[in-house]
């Protein structure tokens, strides 16, 4: 088994405003772990950006454009509901993209069979005409629909981010790609208010909400009762994580109240798939550096 870590230096340089939680040192924070042993054999620089191509895929040529237009020469550019450009923004999330695509195309050739991608900015609640929430490009679909061309079968995209991936879902109703399911579990009601019940569409998107204050029980259940078996029955021969740590008891934007084994656990019960994971979520910088070292624990079952 072979397992990368990819990462690039440049998307350190995008920012939403002073101090928000959405911040450059969540990267600086997991590079610092990344460059310890065991991860350091595993970490690689990846320089790549998407091509417009594979976007178009994913997004409206209007919202790509508005994108291209609303880059600022300096300060910040709001652009939708808490997502903002500075002059650096747009050329990291097609970097993000860019290294997901490099991402499938490492499975596809045999080269790794599980990667994680720690990118910034995240990509899951940027919709097909919008960005919103902290996101610009959805890359976990731009990667999922460039997958579909370069012969993958069958993919399933997960998101355990604590917030409904409402880009990636809305994608899926709009595009309705064959032999593709989304699957996601997210605290509800939460930011953005989306995901709720009676929203998901049988053989395409599976919603599973969690109640408030809910832990390790209620997030185990929902996977080993749905999740896991749907996933074993739709088989699929890759699958792309939307890896959020934002569902951690300490994180501040939410009320779940999961922990670093929970992580883990989700790590090793993934780690039978063909998978690329792309960091969404996790704003409690010591958090975010637990949660992903036990996730990445699980997930190249790295034993002590």
């Amino acid at each position: 088994m072979s397992y990368k870590i990819y990462t690039h230096s440049d998307l350190i340089k995008h920012q939403l405003s002073e101090n928000h939680p959405e911040s450059p040192e969540r990267l600086i924070i997991l590079n610092e772990l990344f460059n310890t042993n065991p991860f350091n054999r595993y970490l690689a620089s990846v320089e790549r950006k998407a091509s417009k191509e594979s976007i178009l895929a994913a997004h409206t040529e209007t919202y790509i454009s508005l994108l291209e237009e609303s880059v600022p020469d300096a300060g910040y550019m709001p652009i939708g509901h808490e997502a903002i450009l500075n002059p650096f923004s747009l050329d990291a999330a097609l970097m993000a993209s860019g290294i997901m695509l490099e991402a499938v195309d490492n499975i596809k050739n045999g080269d790794a069979d599980r990667i994680f991608c720690a990118l910034r900015p995240p990509g899951h609640h940027a919709e097909s005409h919008r960005g919103m929430g902290f996101c610009l490009l959805n890359h976990v679909f731009i990667a999922a629909q460039y997958a579909r061309k370069a012969g993958f079968k069958k993919i399933a995209l997960l998101d355990f981010d604590v917030h409904h991936g409402n880009g990636t879902d809305e994608m899926m109703k709009r595009y309705k790609p064959d032999n593709m399911m989304f699957f996601s579990t997210h605290e509800f009601p939460l930011y953005p208010g989306t995901g709720g019940p009676g929203t998901s569409i049988e053989g395409c998107v599976e919603n599973i909400c969690l109640p408030k204050n809910s832990g390790s029980e209620e997030m185990r259940e929902s996977y080993k009762n749905n999740i896991f078996p749907a996933l074993q029955s739709f088989s699929p021969d890759l699958v792309l994580i939307s890896a959020g740590f934002d569902a951690h008891s300490d994180d501040p934007l939410a009320t779940l109240r999961w922990t670093e084994a929970d992580y883990k656990w989700l790590g090793e019960n993934l780690c039978q798939f063909k998978s690329i994971a792309c960091l969404e979520g996790g704003y409690q910088l010591n958090a975010l550096k637990s949660s992903v070292n036990a996730f990445l624990e699980g997930f190249f079952n790295i034993q002590p």
